[in-house]
């Protein structure tokens, strides 16, 4: 069965029903067969925040991801582990789609019970596209997302480069985010605890 037949069969997607606390359902956010996210619920009654988690380049999310989007559920934090169009596609796709899951989210708020606060959290590949998401406020406004929700940011092993676009995340701005931690690849325990501090 594809990811996207395991969302319908469950119904959460089309029917925006509640997901049960630590379940975990991955749902379709986009028409591509690649635009599906993973939820990972927060522990205890909410609403709860949620932290939109991207990887490095297009692939899956890694054991260590997903081991850190449980820790941070536990803490009180609803997390999506987002897959993406491939790295052919370019930055911009990557942006796009981490807007795109975060309104998918968003507008099923009530039923997945979380509270409209969000944070950021990329890693190598991935912490490029979070970035300029996070310090340019035009991409979630153009989302129909209010950059004011948008509590802080984690980016780890940020690759020096310029993608095939020569985009670069440093000559942007520092926008409206609130917070930011950027730290080598391996500081997940201390982006996990920066988060923890805001929310």
């Amino acid at each position: 069965m594809t990811r996207r037949g395991l969302c319908a069969s469950i119904g959460v997607a089309a029917a925006g029903l509640a997901l049960p606390a630590w379940a975990q359902a991955r749902m379709a956010y986009g028409p591509d067969p690649c635009q599906t996210l993973k939820l990972y619920p927060a522990r205890g009654e909410g609403p709860h925040p949620v932290v939109i988690m991207v990887g490095d380049a297009a692939r899956p999310p890694s054991a260590a991801m997903e081991r850190n989007a449980s820790q941070l559920a536990r803490r009180g934090m609803s997390v999506a582990l987002i897959d993406r169009r491939p790295s052919l596609y370019g930055l911009q796709a990557h942006t796009s789609d981490i807007v795109r899951a975060l309104f998918h989210l968003l507008t099923q708020a009530e039923a997945l019970s979380l509270d409209g606060r969000f944070a950021l959290w990329g890693e190598q590949g991935g912490a490029s596209a979070v970035l300029l998401v996070a310090r340019d406020g035009r991409y979630l406004t153009a989302g129909r997302i209010d950059p004011y929700q948008h509590w802080g940011t984690v980016v780890l092993g940020l690759p020096e480069e310029t993608d095939p676009t020569f985009t670069r995340a440093s000559a942007y701005g520092i926008g409206r985010t609130r917070a930011l931690y950027e730290g080598r690849a391996d500081h997940t325990a201390q982006g996990t605890a920066f988060l923890s501090g805001l929310f």
